[in-house]
């Protein structure tokens, strides 16, 4: 026997030295020594030769060797799949296996074609635990950076057998090996055969593993385990899984373990930046899982997973993600009318101090850096509120917090994000939800600013601002945003529509502006409004008259929704108000500031083109040629008048009224087609343009002109509509 170890010894050492020798020729005697021992049935000499040829494989040089030699392929064919070998044996037979495959691709694919990965080496994770160190070790080094080999142990279920043994309490036993336990899950979940053939258990099972307090695990293992659980959780399938069991508490769990345990100043920087990485894939992982129809039906508003998430919007503000995880799952649960309701009165005050860290910035009212809510925290509460302020009940509740003293939350926000264009967007998409049919936020952003209010210090390009909508507007307008200039257009429409409701509101409580309300020295004066006029009217022409001086903030917004091309509904959006205005210019107290803002619109030539394209037609251009000839057809300004008295007449017979849908105010959806609805509030902007003409003195005649060809046929076309719908 020793003379066998002796001459194994001594022929692997050859190798070492002369590595040009043919390895079959110097390991062929040792190769049939095994062989022949193997026949005689003596394991224990098998055992010490693969002890030596485990212990001389550790050398680099000589793994290649014993794949070449034959010798691994016999006990992969041989021995391995024997029944009834002894532990010892076993052991130096994997120990074998493991050290030759070890960072050597082609005795990897010996061990892959042989079949036996699959068929044999999994099973001796079975065995006995003190075997089970050597059977994961094999694993590892045949599956680590070989994919034939992966899919192999994939297709075998290879991750179901270790979800079951790690299960078990024979963990603890395992604990030494986790590390390698880990990195071949890591292997599986890469494969896109793995969701098909894991267990929909497996990120549930390794959440539990990793907040096992009594297995103490280190930083390394722990963040191991939960990012593997977290690619699974990637694939919707395991967030079915995880919803449908009544599991997602151990999600939770693992989030604020990960808080709660690792993160102390001592933790080194690698660790601290994959802490981070798990924070927001948890993060998103939450919040998809939440999205899920199911969840809902699992977790009611009381359930206490939903009750925790409520709970960390009230934790310090150094768990920040913890914070911003609740408002993407509640934001999610909050998309029913019932459950926005339920969750406002629990959630309002912790979402209001998370703002309130976010603008009290003054000298007097510090707020420390660490404690200022980070982008996506704000984002993701903006967010949140947005989907709470849907519901018509919450609305005046959340307007009189995010817009009214002391805190003027959203106000603050839209000047202090300007280099956060996405929580800028957030909180101005907020007010604008706010407005829909809602006289109370209206108001708020309508009022004009005291002294007292902290935003009204704030300086336009006209001066300090006159009220919250002045400030909303001059922030779009300096936005490079896009998306920041359409949401702040649209909650300008959403205003005019609530000032043009005033007027058809007895109750105080639904008004939006107040008589003895007045905005800067520019309501002092309104040419053309007398002191008979109604109360509410004078209120609206002064607001209209501070809201168009200088550099015309209302009458740019309005503009700027007309003319963009990106989003056709919002230009249709703007031309139902434009219509609503224009219908404002026969009323005597405000028709100076209604015609101001229409005349102020009208001067932009692609407004212009849009007002044609709405009427006649995207393809529809009126040439210069058709002008002149239509000039050329009428004889001096008495014929003129007497063309376009004539136009008016045929679009009052249509009995033409503003279509619109909701955005503010009481006026109501109208089932007419976008196409349709654009002609109609097209030719209404028109038709009162034309009939005031004498008083707007901007109007040129090539603007009168077009605007005769634009009753002319925009008026055939409506009654023709008209003609084929009664049919």
């Amino acid at each position: 026997m020793s003379t066998t170890v002796q001459e194994a010894t001594a022929a692997l050492e050859r190798l070492r030295i002369d590595p040009k020798a043919s390895a079959v020729e110097v390991l062929n005697p040792l190769l049939e020594q095994t062989r022949k021992a193997w026949l005689d049935g003596s394991h224990d000499a098998v055992a010490r030769i693969a002890e030596v040829v485990a212990n001389a494989a550790r050398d680099e040089s000589l793994r290649l060797p014993v794949g070449e030699s034959g010798i691994l392929g016999f006990f992969l064919d041989s021995v391995i799949s024997a029944d009834e070998l002894g532990e010892d044996l076993k052991k130096q037979s994997l120990r074998l296996i493991g050290n030759a495959c070890a960072e050597c691709d082609e005795n990897k694919a010996r061990v892959v074609e042989s079949g036996k990965l699959s068929r044999t080496l999994i099973d001796f994770l079975d065995d006995d635990d003190s075997l089970f160190p050597f059977s994961v070790s094999v694993l590892f080094n045949i599956c680590v950076d070989n994919e034939a080999a992966q899919l192999q142990v994939c297709q075998a279920c290879l991750s179901r057998k270790l979800v079951k043994l790690i299960s078990t309490p024979r963990l603890h036993r395992y604990l030494p090996s986790l590390n390698l336990i880990i990195q071949l899950f890591e292997q599986l979940v890469a494969l896109d055969a793995e969701p098909e053939n894991a267990n929909l258990s497996t990120p549930a099972v390794l959440l539990r593993v990793a907040t096992d307090k009594s297995l103490e695990l280190d930083l390394e293992d722990f963040t191991g385990l939960c990012r593997v659980a977290l690619t699974y959780l990637s694939y919707e399938k395991f967030q079915t899984a995880l919803v449908a069991e009544r599991t997602f508490a151990v999600l939770q769990n693992a989030l604020e373990e990960s808080c709660h345990r690792f993160v102390h100043p001592d933790v080194d920087p690698d660790g601290a930046e994959e802490l981070k990485r798990i924070w927001h894939t948890s993060m998103t992982i939450l919040a998809d899982m939440s999205s899920l129809e199911s969840f809902k039906d699992n977790y009611p508003i009381d359930n206490p997973e939903v009750q925790l998430l409520v709970a960390w919007l009230r934790t310090s503000p150094s768990y920040s993600h913890l914070q911003t995880a609740a408002c993407l799952c509640l934001g999610n649960l909050s998309r029913s009318d019932a459950s926005s309701v339920a969750l406002v009165g629990q959630v309002l005050g912790p979402l209001l101090a998370i703002l309130s860290r976010a603008v009290r910035h003054d000298a007097g009212d510090s707020i420390p850096v660490a404690e200022r809510p980070p982008p996506q925290l704000l984002h993701a509460v903006l967010g949140f509120i947005r989907n709470l302020a849907i519901p018509a009940v919450n609305k005046p509740r959340l307007s009189t917090s995010l817009l009214g003293t002391p805190g003027d939350i959203l106000p603050q926000l839209w000047t202090s994000t300007t280099a956060q264009p996405q929580v800028q967007f957030a909180s101005v998409s907020l007010a604008r939800q706010l407005l829909i049919n809602n006289p109370t936020a209206a108001r708020l952003l309508c009022a004009p600013l005291k002294p007292t209010q902290s935003q009204s210090t704030y300086t336009t390009r006209d001066g300090p601002a006159h009220s919250n909508l002045h400030i909303l507007l001059d922030v779009a307008q300096r936005a490079d945003a896009e998306s920041i200039k359409m949401e702040a257009g649209r909650a300008a429409c959403a205003i005019i529509r609530h000032l043009q409701s005033d007027s058809d509101s007895s109750s105080p409580e639904e008004k939006v502006l107040d008589e003895s309300w007045t905005w800067s020295s520019f309501s002092s004066s309104s040419p053309d409004t007398p002191d008979t006029s109604p109360a509410t009217a004078k209120a609206t022409a002064h607001f209209y008259t501070a809201h168009t001086a200088h550099t015309d903030p209302l009458a740019k917004t309005l503009t700027s929704l007309l003319t963009q091309k990106k989003f056709p509904p919002l230009t249709s959006e703007a031309l139902y108000v434009l219509a609503l205005l224009s219908r404002s210019m026969s009323m005597s107290s405000t028709s100076s500031s209604a015609r101001t803002i229409i005349t102020q619109v009208l001067q932009s030539e692609d407004v212009s083109r849009t007002l044609t394209s709405a009427i006649l037609g995207p393809e529809r251009e009126i040439t210069q040629d058709e002008l002149a000839k239509a000039t050329q057809a009428t004889d001096g300004e008495d014929d003129e008048a007497r063309l376009l008295d004539e136009r008016l007449k045929s679009i009052d017979e249509l009995g033409l009224e503003p279509q619109g849908g909701g955005g503010g105010g009481k006026q109501k959806q109208t089932a007419v087609p976008f196409v349709q609805a654009d002609r109609v509030n097209g030719l209404i902007i028109v038709a009162e343009v034309v009939r005031r003409r004498s008083e707007m003195e901007e109007l040129t005649p090539v603007q009168r002109r077009t605007y005769e060809v634009l009753l002319r046929e925009g008026s055939a076309l409506v009654a023709a509509r008209k003609e084929l719908d009664s049919e």
